[in-house]
């Protein structure tokens, strides 16, 4: 009797929302369906984060350890931490495979310098200019035998290949996906009601979403059109944004709507999507804006470019440059015609670049690869 694959899921930290965490709302479906044994080691305080499918589900279990100790974060103090419990890990459960999903780049890298099956999958752009990141990954070493490393896009991959020194055959690109890509269309409500349109945006209001430059635009807009934005999402920045707001006494026009587990319910109020974004790996509420149809405006951060295609099906444009941001937000407000030709185009390229059975495809592929012996 064929014994059935073990792999171990071990994921840095989870947050409510963002492409760590819709990741493994699409691995752990995979792996059941392929019937494999899959233990989640997980912080205690991250147990409630976890998707509802390990509810009453036989192939998944939870093994929760304390949260990391701040001084195992520093750079020295991780490699010892994590090689610990690597090893705990292999002489526990003993898997065939191990899939770390990490936000921060530095965290489990140690994997590569053990004979574990392992694919790391980084969800963020590493550091080209913190110095002690670089020395790190030389001790680290390139992933071995039967281990890969794994980003969400091609501009990912050039600056984990350049910068870090990783080899790009060890390096697979796999886009996250929308949740909603299924290759269905999705009604815009809007454009079946006679009142101003709505401009979203999702995410944590943090600096490298660029809420500065996002201010200045919606200040612009709101003050000429009737139209109203929307930022969902929480973090750091969104009480200074909030007192922006207050004293430009445009709370009425400009919405900060906090955290919400619904997002199709805002994405299928809206009109256009607009992400100013400093740096992106990839953008996963970019793709899922996409999924209902919208036209996106957004930066011109390499991540974004390989979803938004200028004039196709959206617009984008430097990150700093708020006054073609306008001139790009104002053109769709005006003309609703190329809003629904640009949003075709966003369902076409999900339907067509990140839909649900490419992405199982190339997971069940690069898992196969990792575990053959």
């Amino acid at each position: 009797m064929k014994c059935k694959t073990k792999i171990i899921v071990y994921p840095d930290k989870l947050s409510r929302y963002g492409g760590a965490n819709e990741f493994l709302n699409k691995l752990l479906p995979l792996l059941t369906g392929k019937g494999v044994e899959t233990t989640i080691i997980i912080e205690k305080k991250d147990l409630k984060l976890l998707p509802s499918i390990i509810e009453n589900n036989p192939n998944i279990s939870t093994f929760p350890i304390w949260s990391r100790p701040n001084i195992f974060r520093k750079i020295f103090f991780n490699l010892i931490y994590d090689y610990a419990i690597i090893q705990y890990l292999k002489l526990k459960v003993r898997p065939d495979l191990i899939i770390f999903s990490n936000i921060g780049a530095i965290i489990n890298h140690v994997a590569f310098r053990t004979n574990i099956p392992s694919i790391k999958v980084l969800h963020t752009v590493p550091s080209t200019t913190n110095k002690k990141i670089h020395w790190y990954y030389k001790i680290c070493g390139n992933p071995g035998k039967n281990q890969f490393l794994c980003t969400v896009s091609e501009y990912s991959k050039n600056i984990i290949r350049k910068e870090i020194g990783v080899e790009s055959e060890k390096i697979k690109v796999i886009p996250n996906i929308p949740k909603q890509a299924n290759g269905t269309t999705s009604t815009n409500t809007n454009l079946l009601k006679k009142r101003g349109l709505t401009i979203l945006t999702v995410g944590h209001v943090v600096d490298y979403k660029n809420p500065q430059v996002w201010f200045q635009v919606a200040k612009n807009l709101v003050n000429t059109y009737n139209v109203e934005f929307h930022w969902l999402g929480d973090g750091e920045y969104l009480p200074e944004l909030e007192k922006k707001i207050k004293s430009e006494k445009l709370g009425n026009r400009i919405k900060l709507l906090g955290f919400s587990a619904k997002t199709e319910e805002y994405y299928q109020q809206s009109d256009i999507y607009f992400q100013p974004s400093i740096k992106e790996s990839q953008g996963i509420a970019i793709l899922e804006a996409m999924s209902f149809g919208l036209p996106v405006v957004a930066s011109n951060s390499e991540g974004i470019i390989e979803s938004v295609n200028h004039n196709v099906n959206g617009y984008t444009n430097s990150p700093n440059d708020y006054a073609k941001f306008i001139y790009h937000i104002e053109k769709l407000i005006l003309n609703r015609k190329l809003r629904e030709n640009f949003g075709y185009n966003s369902l076409r390229i999900i339907s067509e670049q990140f839909s649900q059975s490419s992405y199982n495809n190339n997971w069940s592929n690069l898992i196969d690869q990792t575990t053959k012996k």
